[in-house]
C-alpha cells in the first residue's frame, strides 16, 4: 500500500504506511533481515520526495547497511542502494559523496548485469544530473546521451524513463544555444509525462519548470509565466507550500518578474524561496 501511495504522488499517506511496516517488521524480524533493509529503503524513498532529506539519508544507510552484510558489497541490490543514497546526497549538494556512489553503483551493475541493462541507464542519468549540477555540462550531455539509448532500445517511446532522459538531455542543450532542438524534445518529455502521470503530478511540474527555463530565452513572455504558474500550482498542491522542490519554480518566477520589471511580485517570490532554502540548510 505504501509503494501504491507513493506512485500515486500521495507522499505522506506513503510515510505513515511505511512508518507502521518499518515498526512492525523492526519489532519481530532480525536485525539484518532483507525484509528491513527494503522497507528502509523505500521509506528513505518517500521521506526525500517530501523534502526530508535529514530523515532519508539514516534510512538510506541502514538498509545499504544490512544488504551489504546479508548480500556483499558487489551486489546488485546494494548498487541499487548506493544509487538511491546517491541521488539524495545530490541533492543535498554533497556532490562527492554523491559521485562516489553513482560510479560505485554503475561499476557494481555494469559488472554483473552488462553495459546495456537498463537500471545502467539509472545510474548514467544520475551522473548526468550531478555533472549538470557541476556546471560539467559535456559530460552531463555524455551520460543522458547514454541513458536515452539504452532506454530507446528496450522500452517503448511513451515510457516515463524516456521522459526524464529527454528532458534532462533537453536543458544540456540549452546550455550549448541549441534551444530549438531543447524545446522539441523537452515538449515530448512533456506529453509523455502527462500520458502516463495525469496533468497534475510533481513530475509532470517538474518539466513545466524546465520548458519554461528553456523558452524564456525565446521571449515568450506570457507562455513562460502560464508555464510556472501552473509548475507551482501543481507542487503547492501535491508536495506541499514548503518543500524544497518549490525554490526552482519560485526562483524561476521571481526572475521572469524581475526581467519584466514587476519587483514586488518577484521579491515576494524570492523571499519565500530563501525561506524554504534557510530552513533545509
Amino acid at each position: 500500500l505504501g509503494l501504491v501511495l507513493d506512485r500515486l504522488g500521495k507522499f505522506g499517506e506513503a510515510e505513515t504506511i511505511l512508518k507502521r511496516c518499518w515498526a512492525i517488521r523492526a519489532a519481530k524480524l532480525p536485525k539484518n533481515d532483507l525484509n528491513l533493509a527494503v522497507t528502509a529503503n523505500n521509506l528513505a524513498v518517500v521521506c526525500q520526495a517530501l523534502g526530508k532529506y535529514t530523515d532519508a539519508e539514516p534510512h538510506f544507510k541502514r538498509s545499504l547497511q544490512i544488504r551489504e552484510d546479508a548480500q556483499g558489497k558487489d551486489h546488485v541490490e546494494v548498487a541499487a542502494t548506493m544509487h538511491n543514497l546517491s541521488d539524495l546526497y545530490r541533492v543535498m549538494a554533497r556532490y562527492k559523496e554523491a559521485e562516489t556512489l553513482a560510479l560505485g553503483s554503475l561499476k557494481i551493475r555494469e559488472s554483473k548485469l552488462g553495459v546495456q541493462h537498463l537500471f545502467v541507464s539509472y545510474n548514467c542519468n544520475e551522473l548526468g544530473l550531478l555533472y549538470y549540477d557541476l556546471a560539467r555540462y559535456s559530460e552531463a550531455e555524455s551520460y543522458y546521451r547514454r541513458a536515452l539509448e539504452i532506454r530507446e532500445k528496450q522500452l517503448d517511446k511513451n515510457h516515463p524513463l524516456i521522459a526524464a532522459a529527454l528532458i534532462n538531455l533537453a536543458m544540456t542543450y540549452a546550455k550549448s544555444n541549441r534551444l530549438g532542438e531543447a524545446e522539441v524534445i523537452a515538449r515530448r518529455s512533456l506529453a509523455i509525462r502527462e500520458a502516463v502521470h495525469g496533468p497534475d503530478h510533481p513530475a509532470v511540474a517538474a518539466v513545466l519548470n524546465n520548458l519554461a527555463t528553456l523558452i524564456d530565452y525565446t521571449g515568450r513572455d506570457e507562455e513562460v509565466e502560464r508555464l510556472l504558474l501552473r509548475s507551482l500550482a501543481i507542487r503547492e498542491s501535491k508536495q506541499g507550500k514548503n518543500h524544497p522542490d518549490l525554490t526552482s519554480t519560485l526562483n524561476n518566477l521571481a526572475g521572469h518578474y524581475s526581467d519584466l520589471r514587476r519587483y514586488k511580485e518577484a521579491e515576494q517570490l524570492f523571499r519565500r524561496a530563501l525561506a524554504i532554502q534557510e530552513a533545509r540548510f
